[in-house]
């Protein structure tokens, strides 16, 4: 078994000998973890288009959030939550094919907004 294997897991992937860690905000393309700035200018300077990708994306997690509203609303109702007093925050795992189109891996109710790199301190603040 690969101890590695699970592709969106740094906490479980930054364990491994292979791993690559960002330790400079400018250098935001290199590593294993990058900026969603350098992500997209790598894309266009693939030829690819970031925001045809980006609106697949967003559209993806639209729909997801959708067809769980019901089940997040009732359950706010049952604890007796205050219309428009909280607010929860979701972190989407999204794996995007050859063929451009996005696919959910996971959905996380509590995503890691620990900061453990220079990088990661601006990517989370």
């Amino acid at each position: 078994d690969d101890a590695y294997r699970h592709l969106t897991n740094y906490s479980i992937n930054k364990s491994s000998p292979n791993f690559i860690e960002n330790q400079e905000v400018q250098a935001d393309n290199y590593g294993h973890k990058w900026s969603i700035s350098a992500l997209n200018k790598h894309l266009r300077c693939i030829g690819l288009d970031d925001k045809l990708i980006w609106t697949s994306i967003m559209d993806l997690i639209v729909k997801t959030l959708l067809a769980v509203q019901p089940s997040i609303g009732a359950k706010c109702v049952e604890v007796s939550v205050p219309h428009g007093t909280c607010f929860e925050l979701f972190g989407f795992d999204i794996l995007v094919d050859d063929a451009l189109k996005p696919w959910i891996l996971e959905v996380n109710l509590g995503p890691s907004m620990t900061a453990e790199s220079p990088l990661d301190w601006q990517v989370k603040s």
